[in-house]
């Protein structure tokens, strides 16, 4: 590329953090809940909201102690806030943008802390517009408040240990009890990873000098002590609060259980070493050729100089250190490597400062006529959509095909990286970077104002849910028990109808209530069987059934009480 970095004026800076903010929130007040994780989550922070109870996540009246409740009170705050403005589900998803903005900020500091404030924005606009981080901070998820901790701790290490500003060290013991609280032990063990590598520079650093200073023990004393504080005085007021066998549940069964893949849910990968490799590869995108070249002029160096930079030893031992960490456990998920993103984004901003790569710039042109390629298609969708009619669920094709907002602005998107295209070699407006970068930002903000909002359509469970529950009503309700119940489940009936269903575990009690003998409960709510007489072995009804979920993974339900005549 003819010049990496981004120009000196002000202008351009300007334009591409504005380009990654509105990335960071648009999107957010757009669409609802979407599965695996998002209903459930929602849930636990909207009955935190209503109980007050910070110390005991709980879903559906069931206390859920998977993770911390860190997060879960953010989002509860923000509904009390900000909820009768932009609606429940828009406040908590906002608690995951307002994380991925400080995530944003934090990796500034810290860049800036490793090589100065022009590496430190070339970092957080390729951050900005990585495709993990985009997809992260944008779900309901734990994770991007566990995102913001790690790097948070990583920022104050980085100042100790390089910059000499001990003072950071209490900040740093409060950042890492924070990422345990969001997520667990987790937390910690991704902090102390590139804590390790930091200490280790610190140590080469002052190899032979007097390091027995008593104050700075006392800071690293301090650092452990608040972190431990924190951290301990939730774990007491859970074993307080809920007993041993919730302590239990939430240590051995979630925090070692994950480890070992007997508390996963359909998460183990123990057969796919390179799990985390091929996950980098997707979330890095469209910077992974900038790794890829990252990693061969740090092992070239090496392996001719026997030399390697600082900034370069903590990041290599920061985003190899997590990959090889995470892969040793049995339960993998992509979204377990969003807090190394900022290592990874600073690898391409090494890189590009060490650039120009003529092989990068074929790359960033081809991206660039991608992109533009995929918004003339969303811009004329509507009157080529009808070619695959029969494939499309009813309620998204009604929005592609019909020519409104969300296709102007595609056209506007596409004239803008159009005009980038054509002047990509001219100098004096901008540089290569700010060009490839801009037509990037502009991919991502069409894709949320657009197809985003069709998929939208199609994976929502509210109306579904909402339907079904509306043959039931309020005065039935506490008679009604439910069978076969997912997380999910629980959590759509008590966020979108305000209803714990109790849930039954047994059979027998299934068939005793179908047969009017139970003393609870008169009627049943059945989901996801594949069949109802399997279940049940006597006279049924069928009240009402419903489909929530998108048309490919719809979950059938069924209110059934019993009664002479049999409805198959």
């Amino acid at each position: 590329m003819q010049e990496n970095k981004i120009p000196e004026k002000n202008f351009y800076q300007t334009l591409l953090i504005m380009g990654i903010i509105s990335i960071c929130f648009l999107g957010i007040l757009n669409h609802d809940l979407w599965t695996p994780d998002e209903p459930r989550a929602a849930a636990i922070s909207l009955e935190m909201s209503h109980t007050g109870n910070f110390v005991t996540p709980s879903l559906a009246g069931k206390p859920f102690i998977e993770k911390p409740p860190l997060y879960f009170a953010a989002a509860a705050g923000l509904i009390k806030t900000m909820g009768p403005v932009v609606g429940n589900t828009g406040a908590i998803r906002f608690t995951s943008a307002l994380f991925g903005l400080f995530t944003l900020l934090a990796t500034f500091l810290l860049a800036k802390c490793l090589k100065g404030k022009s590496f430190a924005f070339l970092s957080i606009i390729i951050l900005g517009t990585m495709e993990g981080f985009v997809e992260n901070f944008h779900w309901i998820r734990v994770d991007a408040a566990l995102s913001f901790f790690v790097v948070s701790a990583i920022w104050c290490f980085a100042e100790v240990y390089l910059k000499k500003r001990s003072w950071f060290l209490p900040l740093a013991g409060l950042f890492t009890a924070c990422a345990f609280l969001s997520k667990g032990l987790i937390g910690p063990l991704l902090i102390a990873i590139p804590w390790a590598g930091l200490f280790f520079i610190w140590l080469k650093q002052n190899r032979g000098a007097d390091r027995k200073n008593s104050l700075f023990v006392l800071q690293h004393i301090l650092c452990t002590g608040i972190f431990i504080f924190i951290s301990g005085l939730w774990i007491v007021f859970l074993r307080i609060k809920g007993g041993q066998d919730l302590w239990n549940q939430w240590f051995w069964v979630n925090q070692v259980g994950r480890l070992t893949g007997s508390a996963s849910k359909g998460h183990h990968h123990s057969g796919e070493p390179f799990y985390y490799l091929i996950t980098m590869a997707m979330y890095s995108m469209p910077w992974l050729p900038l790794i890829i070249i990252w990693i061969f002029s740090v092992f070239k160096r090496l392996r001719q100089d026997k030399t390697i930079s600082k900034e370069n030893m903590i990041l290599l031992i920061w985003g190899a250190g997590t990959i090889l960490i995470l892969s040793i456990s049995v339960t993998k998920r992509s979204i377990y490597l969003s807090p190394a993103l900022p290592a990874f984004a600073m690898m391409c901003a090494l890189a590009l400062e060490e650039g120009p790569w003529g092989s990068f710039e074929i790359y960033s042109r081809f991206w660039s006529v991608f992109c533009t390629i995929i918004m003339i298609f969303l811009t004329i969708l509507p009157f080529t959509v009808f070619l695959a009619q029969k494939s499309i669920p009813e309620r998204m094709f009604s929005f592609i095909s019909t020519f409104g907002f969300n296709n102007y602005i595609a056209g506007t998107g596409v004239i803008i990286c159009l005009y980038l295209l054509l002047n990509w070699k001219k100098t004096g407006s901008s540089s290569p970077f700010f060009k490839f970068a801009m037509i990037t930002i502009v991919f991502y903000l069409v894709m949320f104002l657009g197809p985003m909002k069709a998929i939208d359509l199609e994976k929502s469970m509210k109306s579904s849910v909402q339907k079904f529950c509306g043959h039931i009503s309020t005065e039935a309700r506490p008679h009604v028990a439910g069978w076969n119940f997912s997380e999910t489940m629980r959590a759509n009936f008590y966020y979108y109808c305000n209803w714990s269903v109790p849930q039954i575990k047994k059979k027998t009690r299934v068939q005793k209530i179908i047969n009017g003998g139970d003393d609870e409960f008169n009627s049943i709510i059945i989901n996801h069987v594949s069949s109802i007489p399997d279940l049940i072995q006597s006279s049924y009804h069928v009240i009402a059934k419903g489909n929530a979920g998108s048309f490919k993974h719809s979950r059938k339900i069924f209110w059934v009480k019993g009664s002479k005549p049999v409805i198959p």
